[in-house]
């Protein structure tokens, strides 16, 4: 179950602290385990684009300008990281911030596949296209929350 998989590496955590897999894992599974996460992650990895973008996302609801500066610290590092740009989008959303937020989940869209557009013509697509169309939503399954994120988004601006 859930509750015994955040145990485990919790556990796991406990026996190899400075394995940053671990921690990383951790974070995407459990969000009360973020601030002990972030601090191991800091102390193994120092201040790497994930650690940065991580810490974005943990400030976004306590103190949503300081998040701002960890997203925009990230993302000069990496402009084209897809993964925070759309956290970047999701802390501006979440705080009522739906222009830039828009301005955002659009940056993130040129930064994936175009595998999207083709939802109505993939039968069109090679077989080669259809499986890479597959792999690409099965790594990344709330991908169409993107979509529906900025059609409202476009009503609301």
């Amino acid at each position: 179950s859930y509750d015994v998989a955040v145990l485990s590496l919790k556990n796991a955590t406990v026996l190899t602290p400075y394995y940053s897999q671990l921690w990383y894992d951790l974070l995407f599974i459990d969000n009360s385990s973020l601030a002990r996460a972030l601090h191991y992650l800091e102390q193994i990895d120092g201040e790497t684009g994930n650690v940065i973008a991580w810490k974005g996302n943990y400030y976004s609801l306590k103190d949503p300008q300081l998040s701002y500066v960890y997203f925009d610290k990230a993302l000069e590092r990496n402009p084209k990281n897809p993964n925070w740009t759309r956290a970047y989008a999701d802390s501006l959303y979440r705080n009522g911030r739906y222009e830039e937020a828009l301005n955002m989940y659009n940056r993130s869209l040129e930064l994936v596949p175009d595998f999207w557009k083709w939802k109505d013509k993939i039968e069109e697509k090679s077989s080669a296209e259809q499986k890479s169309y597959r792999i690409f939503f099965k790594n990344v399954p709330d991908f169409w929350k993107i979509i529906e994120r900025i059609d409202e988004l476009q009503k609301l601006v």
